[in-house]
């Protein structure tokens, strides 16, 4: 059952006999390193406190059935199912629909005023599409399921090696029982701190943490540009910047929800990106851009995630400016190359 998941999108991670006996001997009370906690912790550790019913789609499905799914219940993706092979095969998300109507659909179609949902219902391009040519078209969200007594360390190698938001947890049966995303690991990291000791303490410049070139927009330019960029760069994200540069707010792939889960304008895809800004609800965790100093540590940077349950944080220099911006995926990436 244990193979490398990187030679089958629809490979099943699953646990080795001596990981099992680990698990089963020892607790991660016994643990005398970081990376003994991660062996002896199960996947089981990382799900959500309040788990909710999965929303599921088949690839046979129209692209206009799962956007209803989405849009209804105000989730940003959906385990795709091949009837035939009996088996999950993928994900469908909110920015895999938007987009597709966006290359599609041309400009002057979309900044007519017309309603999301009803270019979608409308037009053959959408309701003919399944959702399994969108999914495999967009190449975004492959699926690799972790059986849940595999330890926390394969879950998190899997989900570095192949950057994925988010990671299926299934039963010794096969059967799927829950979805852990990065958000996920980070709030378990913070609880747990004290099992990496040499790492809590390093600096965001020590380890490099995020440190590279920043995606952003100026602030009038139209957000649709934001999205093409997140799609096209097979980012997360991009950083909206002010005309000297400095960072003032963020557009991210589950801010689409902003544009087209209501039945909204898409014309608001036509608005300066700074007006968008203006759209999105005020969370009360966050007090606007989330930003953080090369010289803060790492567990500065795991607590400021967790409690914020923000997705990234721009690393700025003293004119506010983004020199670099740590995703979750960084963290969890720094974490696994430091124990």
């Amino acid at each position: 059952m244990d193979r490398d998941p990187r030679h089958s999108p629809d490979h099943v991670v699953g646990v080795s006999k001596d990981d099992r006996k680990t698990i089963e001997r020892h607790t991660a009370e016994h643990a005398k390193t970081g990376k003994d906690w991660l062996r002896m912790s199960p996947v089981k550790d990382l799900y959500p406190e309040n788990r909710s019913k999965i929303f599921t789609v088949k690839t046979t499905d129209s692209v206009s059935h799962a956007f209803k799914l989405l849009a209804e219940h105000k989730i940003l993706s959906l385990p795709l199912r091949d009837e035939n092979r009996r088996q999950y095969v993928g994900f469908i998300d909110m920015l895999d629909i938007v987009y597709h109507v966006i290359s599609t659909a041309g400009d002057s179609e979309l900044s007519g005023g017309g309603l999301f949902s009803q270019l979608i219902e409308s037009s053959d391009a959408f309701s003919k599409k399944t959702c399994g040519e969108l999914a495999g078209a967009s190449g975004r969200n492959p699926y690799y399921p972790v059986e849940e007594r595999a330890p926390l360390l394969t879950a998190l190698q899997v989900m570095v090696n192949n950057s994925l938001h988010r990671i299926p947890i299934i039963d010794a049966e096969g059967e799927l029982v829950t979805l852990v995303t990065q958000s996920h690991v980070i709030s378990l990291l913070s609880r747990n701190m004290q099992h990496f000791p040499s790492l809590r303490n390093q600096t965001v410049a020590e380890l490099n943490l995020g440190l590279k070139n920043v995606l952003t927009i100026p602030a009038d330019v139209q957000v649709i540009e934001a999205f093409r960029t997140i799609h096209d760069k097979k980012v997360s994200a991009v950083g909206v910047v002010d005309p000297a540069g400095a960072i003032i707010g963020n557009i991210s792939s589950s801010d689409i929800r902003h544009v087209g889960t209501g039945a909204e304008m898409i014309s608001r895809m036509f608005m300066p990106a700074e007006q968008y800004l203006s759209l999105i609800p005020l969370d009360t965790n966050i007090k606007g851009v989330l930003t953080v100093e090369p010289t803060a540590t790492f567990e500065q940077v795991v607590k400021q995630l967790a409690k914020t349950k923000a997705h990234r944080l721009y690393v700025v220099n003293s004119r506010q400016a983004p020199i670099g911006v740590i995703s979750l995926i960084d963290v969890v990436s720094a974490l696994i190359s430091n124990v």
